[in-house]
Order: structure tokens, then sequence, then C-alpha cells
């Protein structure tokens, strides 16, 4: 039994020999002293701490602990007290006791330094990257390859051509001949700016035999504004763009679209990608009073967030997503894979991945007015001044509606077909951490939500007449308030001092190891030598200008990452164009990823970028002008053999299109599409099942949606818990995390959305109508234009006839079934088998 005697002596040994520990905790120390002694007595009397490593981890967490006053002080002195009370029969064992516990002491110490100098000797080291890794075919310096002899130089219309074909004639293959003016038009159309042509444009194209015709039609594409909305949204996908946060409450984000926008323009702008890239991480340092330099930091701040609880794990859950989005997405490198250790296959120690994420440590997100720095300075004033008024108002307004919102409520719940226990969980706040009440509420939470027309109509003359007032004043507010420019949700820093950042064992917060400085990755940078400060330099007063020397290391290809930014920038286009990248692998550049298929064609694509002052646009125009682009699709049974997945491009391989265009496609053949552009995110009608549960209102209740919902889905707003069922199941992406490479899927799902979706009947009922606006009652022109519409080309002669029987097929059910319009009917039922073919979604 320890006595309050060896109390007494431990809290001397304390004040004696643990001088480092805070004074004002001696109960807590003599408690864990104690505890030491007695789980050394526990072991054997001849066992010390040092035979018992296994345990040692565990009391330095009750020492740090301590040091984290996690244990409750009155029960310390509870403890003692009770211990002072006992008898002092053991007294005599007393001076063995103090000796040994003076040895533990010095063990345990002991112990511990052995234990810090293991956990030091498994950190990372930069010693860990070889040159060999350096060596590595994404991490080598690029050189512009020559292009290469071939035996049929007349096929090849670019350079990029005669890499191709080394390739095909070194495997005994040729290319198949180049398309028809009809497909190649449909096929620029729906990879430029993701619409379908006319017939007129079509007829026009086919007819046009100028030598210039193709490219002149490839640089209007390039020109039009649709070409931003198309290209943008593949950028977005990699951005994990969404208008709301996520997880359980999935808080909107109303000003967040300011990015989509700002990314539509960079690529309808043509800005050049090296400065789209700068913009994305420090756009605020870079160029303060930009408002697209601003609006395209939100790249940063679009990834989930958790809303509902502020700590330390989630921030650091949040700036893994920044850096792991931000070097997939621009390096192709899975860089987050180091977090807790060192990257088990690419040469990427945890070090690099903690020096990295100290880029972001300072950072913020932040509602920033899109405007020059001066009217910044001007708005944030008459914000200030304008928003507190407004907020009294509200409140006001609330405390009066309040008795009459909560006797509502309780009249609801009261008339819910549950219990009373029930009943009392909907009364009392939500509390999440209770699966029951958080069921009930997703249950009931809409059902007993006081509508404001019910709160009016329960308020005596002299309230409604104080309502109106305040209405009044509220709005008179928010008018002046809305004079002000726009805000973006954007990227700062907090301060222009650095915030400390650490080194977490096992990417623990709970386990810092040591303070760190940002530095880039070893293996992009000679092992001798450390250039940050080459690219660190002076930033506005309150940065820390991190993120601008991680954009320049990132767009540097001499001394930095460019060579390899330029890399994985052109294996997109080449794999948006073409349906594959020539590396397959399109975020994933390092051991585990793919090799590239025509590894010169990557570099003299990458370094022609960079020559080109980083223009994407000409990138792209490099691309389409090329002979294998421009390709047939026909299927050669030999060449299969021989190369199965088409790696050697011998053939076009059919794309189908992603479900925004499958959308979009749908709105313009039936002539509904709205074209307008950039703004707030449309909420296009969805099924009231997948709306009606949550305590909050996720999204309008639409009936039916309308030109203002007809927009191009690139601008439908994305709310991470509500995702339109006709874009999801054509594989659209779910915002979670940098999406780079779509699948395409095939399943039932997409068909039965198709034929019974509400939103595809309604645009084939519009298909008919311009139908017969268009070319009247007639029966062949009818089935002649939906062709050209849809599929941009005429019938066949068999198809003609077939959709002639399926009018007159289906004609005659209606008529047996006395329903009214028995031809109309059969003509909307045509339409939507047209949009229902694997050729309207497919691009040949």
């Amino acid at each position: 039994m320890i006595t309050s005697r060896l109390i007494e002596i431990a809290a001397l040994l304390y004040d004696e020999g643990m001088n480092g520990w805070p004074s004002s905790r001696p109960f807590a120390v003599c408690f864990l002293i104690a505890s030491l002694i007695t789980f050394g007595m526990s072991t054997g009397s001849s066992m010390g701490l040092e035979d018992n490593h296994a345990e040692i981890p565990n009391i330095i967490e009750s020492l740090r602990a301590i040091e984290r006053s996690e244990f409750p002080k009155q029960e310390i002195e509870d403890w003692l007290r009770q211990e002072e009370e006992k008898t002092l029969g053991e007294i005599e064992s007393i001076d063995i006791e103090v000796t040994d516990l003076r040895n533990r002491i010095e063990s345990l110490e002991s112990a511990r330094q052995n234990f810090q100098a293991k956990l030091k000797a498994s950190e990372p080291s930069n010693s860990l990257v070889a040159d060999s890794d350096r060596n590595f075919w994404s991490f080598r310096r690029l050189s512009k390859p020559s292009q290469p002899e071939v035996t049929d130089p007349d096929w090849a219309r670019t350079p990029i051509d005669r890499f191709i074909l080394a390739g095909l004639e070194e495997r005994g293959l040729s290319p198949t001949p180049r398309a028809s003016k009809q497909k190649l038009i449909r096929r620029l159309y729906f990879d430029l700016i993701g619409l379908p042509p006319s017939p007129e444009e079509v007829q026009s194209f086919v007819e046009d035999d100028s030598p210039s015709a193709y490219e002149d039609l490839v640089d209007r594409l390039l020109d039009s504004p649709h070409y931003g909305e198309r290209w943008g949204r593949h950028w977005l996908d990699l951005a994990r763009y969404a208008d709301s946060g996520g997880y359980e409450f999935d808080i909107e984000r109303p000003t967040a679209y300011h990015f989509r926008d700002a990314v539509i323009k960079a690529f309808n702008e043509d800005l050049p990608y090296d400065t789209f890239l700068k913009w994305q991480l420090a756009g605020d340092e870079y160029e303060p009073g930009n408002p697209l330099a601003l609006a395209l930091t939100g790249f940063c701040t679009s990834g989930p967030t958790i809303s509902n609880q502020v700590s330390e794990k989630n921030r650091y859950d949040e700036l893994d997503d920044m850096l792991s989005t931000v070097s997939s997405a621009m390096l192709g490198l899975t860089v987050a894979c180091a977090r807790c250790h060192d990257h088990k296959y690419d040469a990427i120690p945890s070090r690099d991945y903690y020096q990295l994420l100290s880029v972001f440590t300072s950072s913020e997100r932040k509602q920033a007015f899109m405007c020059g720095l001066a009217e910044s300075i001007k708005s944030t004033s008459l914000e200030n001044e304008w928003t507190p008024p407004l907020n009294a108002a509200q409140k006001e307004l609330d405390n009066l509606h309040k008795p009459y919102s909560d006797q509502i409520r309780e009249e609801k719940i009261a008339a819910l077909p549950i219990g009373a226990s029930e009943m009392d969980l909907l009364r009392a706040p939500l509390n999440n951490e209770n699966a029951q009440q958080r069921h009930l509420y997703e249950m009931f939470g809409g059902a007993i939500r006081p509508q404001y027309h019910e709160i009016k109509e329960r308020l005596s003359d002299a309230e409604l007449e104080e309502t109106r007032r305040l209405e009044t004043e509220i709005q008179g507010w928010r008018d002046k308030l809305a004079t002000l420019p726009p805000k973006a949700l954007t990227l700062t820093d907090k301060q222009s001092d650095p915030v400390e950042s650490f080194f977490l064992a096992r990417g623990d917060p709970n386990r810092k190891v040591e303070s760190i400085q940002p530095g880039f990755l070893t293996v992009l940078k000679p092992s001798d030598a450390s250039i940050w400060n080459a690219y660190a330099t002076a930033q506005p007063e309150k940065t820390t200008g991190r993120r601008t020397a991680l954009a320049e290391w990132i767009t540097d290809p001499e001394k930095g990452a460019g060579h390899l930014a330029a890399r994985v920038l052109v294996n997109r286009l080449w794999q948006h164009h073409l349906g594959r990248g020539l590396v397959g692998t399109p975020s994933d550049f390092g051991v585990r990823g793919d090799r590239p298929t025509h590894p010169e064609l990557l570099d003299w694509l990458a370094v022609q970028l960079i020559e080109d002052g980083w223009s994407v646009k000409k990138m792209h125009k490099r691309i389409l002008m090329s002979a294998v682009y421009q390709q047939d699709s026909t299927f050669d049974a030999t060449k299969n053999e021989i190369d199965p997945d088409n790696h050697l491009w011998w053939r076009r391989r059919p794309i189908r299109m992603e479900s925004e265009v499958i959308r979009d496609t749908m709105l313009a053949v039936a002539g509904n599409l709205n074209r307008s552009m950039y703004g707030p995110g449309i909420k296009p009608r969805l099924h009231p099942d997948l709306i009606a549960t949550g305590s909050t209102q996720k999204w309008p209740t639409l009936q039916e949606d309308g030109p203002d919902t007809w927009r191009r889905s690139v601008y439908i707003f994305i709310r991470r818990s509500v995702l339109m069922p006709l874009l999801t199941v054509f594989d659209g992406p779910d915002a979670t995390q940098s999406c780079s490479r779509r699948q395409t899927t095939t399943i039932p799902l997409q068909s039965l959305e198709l034929l019974n979706d509400r939103f595809a009947r309604q645009q084939a009922e519009s298909l008919a109508t311009r139908l017969e606006a268009e070319v009247g009652q007639d029966a062949r022109s009818q089935i002649n234009r939906a062709f050209w519409l849809t599929l941009s080309r005429p019938p066949f002669e068999s198809e003609l006839e077939n959709s002639l029987a399926f009018l007159e097929t289906q004609a005659k059910e209606y008529e047996g079934s006395e329903s009214e319009f028995p031809s109309q009917k059969a003509l909307v039922d045509f339409c939507q088998a047209m949009m229902n073919l694997n050729e309207f979604v497919y691009v040949d």
C-alpha cells in the first residue's frame, strides 16, 4: 500500500528531478508516480521498466495526458485524502520504495529517450530518394524528340502523325482512312462545344470544298463561348467542384459558382495554362485586384468540408484534400499517399508531403469582393455599416413571429402518427448522436416546419403592420447590399506570418514530432540544393507568399515541376479528344500508373505546349488537325488481333457522351436549350421522393422544368447530397474527390431513365412539336428532320420504312385505347425512341 508518506516523498522527487514539468500539477504527477510504482510492483520486484518496452508508449501517453491536464484534479485530491487516512503499516519499507522509485524514474526517462530515438529513426528521410528515382520517365526533364522516319509520309498531316505512324508501321499496321465530313463535323462540335451541329451547319460544311473548310471550322468552334463551358467542365471534374460542403449537413455555398464561371472564362480567353495554375493556387497574391484571379483560387476551396464541428483533425483532412487535389490534378502524382508513411511505390517521403502541406497551413476560406483593391476596401466598409441594422431588423421580426412559429410546430408534431416519446424527440433540438432522433427528423423534419404564410395568418392587425414595416426595412438594407460587387468563396492567408507546421507521426495530429518548413518534392529537384528561396518572393501585406512559391515551382519547366505539369495537361487533352490518354492513368504518372504508349510523342507535345506560351487552344488545334484524330472508326478484325486495345491508334474509337452532354443535346434538339451563360446555379425539377427527407429544405419542389432550368448542365447547382439521377446514372462524378477520367458503364438504369424520366418525356414532346412546326404533318418529312436533328444525318431507306411502321403501329395503339391525338402521341414516342438510340449518345 502506498502511504501518504510516500506521496510526500514522491512530491519531493517531483520538485527535485522533474523540473521540466509544469509546477502547477504536483498532485497529478504524484498520482502518476504512484501508478508507476504500482506498475513496477505488479511485474515483480526484480523487473524494471526497461524490460517492459511494450508498455513504454502507454506510459509516455500518460505523461502527455497529464501535460494536457486530462486527469481531473478533484478526483486526484480525493484519492490523496483517502490515502492519507490509511494506516502507516508499511512505513518500514519506505526507504526501499523510494530508492526503487528513483531507479524507475531514471529507467523511464532512458526508455523515453530510446523510444523517441526509434521514432525519429523511423521518420522518412530525403536520402530515400536516389538518382535512379529521378530517372523515372515522368520525372526526367523535357527534351524535344526528333520526328521519326516513316515509310508513308503522305498520310501524315502534322508531326503528331509521324509518331503515331511509326508505331503502327513497327507492328505492321496501317491507319484507318479519314472519316466522312459528316462524321467530322459532329465529332468536332461535341469535342469542342459539347452541342450538336444544326442540320444546316452539317450540310453547309459537307458542301464546302475549300481546302481550309476543316481548319476554319476548328477555329470557329475554338472561338465559340460554348467552348469554355465544354472544357471548363473537364477541369471542374478535376477540381471536385460543388456548390455545397457535403457530409451530413451539406451546407450550401451560394458564392462558389464564381469559380465555375472563372474556369469557363479562363478557357474562353485562352488564359495561358501556367497562369491558370498559378492563379488557382495564389491568385490573391499574384493579382489581388483581379476578379478572375481571385475567383480561380476557388480551386482550393471546392473540396468537401465538415460544417458542424471544428477540430484539428478535420482541419488536417481539409488541408490533405487541398494537397491531394493539387498534386493529382496539376502534377499527376498521388502525393497524399505519403500522409501516414513514405509512399509505398513512388519516391515521395512523408517529409516531402508535410513540407508541401505547410504551404497551405496558413490559408483560410474567405468571402472576397470581386473587384479591384480600392473598391474592395470601400465595399467592405459599406457592408460593415449596412449589415448590423439588417441583422437587428431580422432578429426583431423573428422574435415577433417566434411564439406563433413554436405554436404551429407543436400542433404539427401533435398531429403526427407517432408515440409521445417520439414527439418529445422532435420537440428537442437535433442531436446527431441520437440515431432515433436523427431518423425522426429525416422522416418528419419537413412536415413540422412552420410555413411563413401560416405564421402570418395568426398575427393580429398590429403585428401584421409591424411585420410589414420590418419586411420593408429588411428589404431596404438588402437592396443596398445588393449594390455592392458580388462576393466569391476564395482562398487567402490568415496573416503574413506563417502558421507553424508540423511533421505528424502516422498522420496523427496528436503526434507532432517536430516543426517543419515548406519545401518541394525531392524527386523533382537536385538532392544537394534547396530551391525554395528561389521562388519565395515578396507578397501582399497579409499573405505569406508560400502559395506563390509553390505555384512558381509547379510551372517552372527548367528547375521546377513544369515539365511534369506540361506532360499531364497534353495527356488530358489527348484523352478527351481520342478517348484514352497516351498515359492511361491521367492523374497517376507514378510507378503504379500506366507507361506512355508513345513517350516521344508525349514529350514532343509537352515541349510544344511550352513553346506556344502554354496556349491550350493551340494544342487543341494541333491535335484536331492531325490525321490520327480524323480517322474513321471502322473496325478491322485483323488489326484488332494485333492491337485489341487500340493503343497504337489505328482507328478512331467511338466515345460515349458525358452525362451533361446527353442532357444538353436533348435540350438542343428539342429546341429548348437556354444558352445564357454564368451566374448562380440552377435547380431543375427532381422527383419529390429525392427531396422529401431531412430537417432542411435542400431542393425546391418544382412541379415542372421550364426555360429557367433548361440551361446547360454545367450550370446545374451541385449539391453533394442531392445529385440529379440523369447525370449520376450516366457516370457523372460525385464531387467528393478529383475525377480525372469518368467511367463508361452500361446498365439498365440508363435506358429506364431515358424512357421514364419526366424530363426525357418533356423533351420528346418538345421535339415532336418542333417537327410539326418545321415540316408539317407529313410523316416522311418528320422522320427525315428528326434524324438530321438527333443524328446529324438522313435516315437510311430501311430506317425510314421502320420508322413509318412504328408511327403507324403506335397511332393504332392509341386509337384502340380511345386516347386523344393518337398521331401526335405516336410522334412523341418516336422522338423519345430517337433519343434512346446508341448513335444519339455516342460520337463516332
